[in-house]
């Protein structure tokens, strides 16, 4: 005859059981059952279904009858029912206790069913959501009303319950039966350990979680290499921190604790371990239950992996991938916003999704008008909305995102990116395109005033040769205008020519001293011209020399008509070497240029200077 477990065995189980007879009545109830309902075990046994002091509902708040309950619904059909949620309340209880309920009908010799096994799990915790708990305690009213009008009625039932407790006391002897079906019937992995911490007994469930039959468990020990245990993270489980080794050496209970172990077939297996000893005398037991854990272990894991993915993939996007959410009254909700949004914004990601309208608030306020009146349309076009925009930290944008009607209102998924490089290549293009453009135009009026003057000037040489005194000095004048005027010439030329004679080895220090040197006999006295040379006492460059002084002449009469209000001016004209490169510097202490004016830096004819003062191709052959 098998060995049955005793009844201080079934009072270390880390989950409630109860046996139920036929007449519904509750002949068995371990320790951990009568934790459950209260502690009170004169209260829970021989008491039946019918007795009016407990009060059993559904999720839903629905009164569940004698024949819906899972022990009787096991009897009466002869199969087990499997995972029913029940609210079960006493009347001396302050709260009720919502349980988890397995039955297993339990036949005898005839084929009859004589009792069912219930396994019970305190499931309260997990049902404790808000919404539920709302509909629970309005349910809970209904059912108290209900309550109130069914106790007269089973007052007689229960008088009737009490006699038959007393009779019920005596069938106790066949708890051996009783204890065999609980032990079979029970859904959680269980096994007993001797105190030498070898496997003396094991149930069916621990059978099919384990992969091994009662009789391969039977004397293998938890510190068996061949289950090759690991912790939650994976490392290797020491013997004393496997939970049955630590309740054997120190009588301390387990609860839940999660760790991975090997099948024979070789697939590894998560398991939710929970251990109690049992003492008697010197020696120690430990029972074990667990269930398996493995399919919520791998679904974790692979959440973890396509989160894992799904950053890697947000940060390999050159932009910023957003999600935002705009309600009916105009407020915005951030949903998602990727980390590079700290790149381009300055803004950390999370105060981003906090407060998506930051970003908005960064927009120049010409292109947050241009940026609103282009989603309008793409919304009313059912279209991508796509717009451009320039930040206040002086980036520039460009947005492109498609929106959807959801049920908190429009939810815009899209992408910003960072196109401050491509934005200024393209203003430099079009500067570039402008100033080619004029430049051909300039060159074609030089080209045909040059012609003219050459036959002006001839002419006019003649006429002061041979004019009298009073005509001659009209010729001279004239004469003088027009070599201005050929001088206008030159620098217009000069602007718009592109490669015109060979280049050659140009010593740029040479060149600085000369203009420095012209500078000074030519400009105001009051001007305090410096030439700054910092270890550079040659320094050869492959250019034109007439096309370096040019440069550098235009520089300095730009910055000598900069300072004109100046009461202490200043000019410098330095030249250094920086890695590896000479570098050649005019700065003056004049009234500088409005960003307007640096916008329009050298364009041909663009000039800041009284009408007759200028001709603005100083600094547009610079630029050139």
């Amino acid at each position: 005859m098998t060995c049955i477990p005793p009844l201080e065995l079934l009072d270390r189980v880390d989950v409630g059981i109860m046996v139920e007879n036929s007449e519904r009545e509750i002949v068995f109830a371990n320790k951990t059952a009568l934790d459950i309902f209260g502690g009170n075990r004169n209260e829970l046994l021989w008491s039946g279904t019918l007795a009016p002091a407990w009060d059993v509902i559904a999720p839903n708040g629905a009164p569940v009858g004698p024949d819906e309950r899972p022990g009787g619904q096991a009897m009466a059909t002869g199969q087990p029912v499997r995972r029913r949620v029940l609210g079960v309340q006493h009347e001396s209880a302050a709260e009720r206790v919502w349980l988890l309920v397995d039955a297993e009908p339990i036949t005898n010799a005839s084929g009859e069913c004589s009792c069912a096994v219930l396994t019970i799990r305190n499931i309260t915790s997990e049902v404790a959501e808000e919404e539920l708990l709302l509909d629970t305690r309005k349910q809970l009213r209904l059912a108290v009303r209900e309550k109130a009008e069914r106790l007269a009625e089973v007052q007689s039932e229960l008088e009737a319950t009490q006699a038959r407790l007393e009779l019920a006391q005596q069938e106790l002897a066949v708890k051996e039966q009783l204890y065999r079906a609980i032990f079979e019937g029970v859904q959680e992995g269980l096994v007993v350990h001797e105190h030498d911490g070898s496997i003396r007994a094991a149930n069916p469930a621990a059978e099919q979680i384990l992969g091994l039959t009662a009789e391969q468990l039977r004397g293998r020990a938890a510190v068996d290499p061949r289950w090759r245990l690991e912790d939650r993270d994976g490392m290797p489980l020491s013997p004393e921190r496997i939970p049955s080794e630590r309740t054997l050496a120190t009588g301390e209970v387990v609860r839940r604790e999660l760790l991975g172990v090997q099948r024979p077939n070789g697939e590894r297996a998560w398991l939710r371990v929970s251990t109690n000893p049992i003492e008697h005398g010197p020696k120690r037991t430990v029972v074990a239950t667990f269930s398996d854990v493995s399919r919520e272990r791998r679904a974790l894991s692979a959440l973890e992996k396509s989160r894992a993915r799904f950053q890697r993939l947000t940060e390999a996007v050159p932009g910023v991938l957003f999600q935002v959410a705009q309600r009916p009254d105009g407020t915005l909700e951030g949903r998602f916003v990727s980390r590079h949004v700290e790149e381009v914004f300055g803004i950390d990601a999370q105060l981003a999704r906090a407060e998506p309208q930051r970003l908005i608030d960064m927009v120049h306020p010409e292109d947050r008008q241009t940026a609103r009146a282009s989603m309008e349309r793409a919304l009313a076009q059912q279209e991508a909305w796509e717009t451009v925009a320039r930040l206040d930290n002086g980036r520039c944008v460009r947005l492109r995102a498609v929106a959807e009607l959801g049920l908190e209102g429009l939810v815009w998924n899209g992408v910003i990116l960072d196109v401050t490089k491509e934005h200024a290549l393209a203003q430099q293009l079009e500067h570039s395109q402008r100033r080619e453009a004029m430049g051909d135009l300039a060159a074609g009026v030089a080209h045909n005033f040059n012609n003219a003057l050459a036959a002006i000037l001839p002419n006019l040489e003649e006429l002061q040769a041979e004019a009298e005194p009073h005509a001659r000095r009209l010729a001279e004048d004239a004469l003088r205008a027009a070599r201005n005027a050929a001088d206008l010439v030159r620098q217009l030329m000069l602007t718009t020519r592109r490669e015109t004679g060979p280049r050659e080895a140009v010593d740029l220090a040479r060149v600085v001293s000369d203009v420095v040197l012209l500078c000074r006999r030519s400009f105001d006295r009051r001007i305090q011209i410096d030439e700054l040379v910092e270890g550079v006492d040659v320094a050869p460059v492959l250019a034109r020399e007439s096309e370096l002084h040019q440069v550098l002449l235009n520089l300095c009469i730009n910055a000598r008509d900069a300072m004109r209000s100046t009461d202490d001016p200043h000019l410098v004209v330095s030249l250094t070497r920086v890695d590896g490169r000479v570098v050649v510097e005019v700065r003056d202490n004049g009234i500088g240029m409005s960003p307007e004016v640096q916008a329009r830096l050298g364009e041909p004819f663009f000039t800041t200077k009284a009408p007759g003062e200028g001709t603005g191709l100083g600094l547009a052959t610079v630029y050139k």
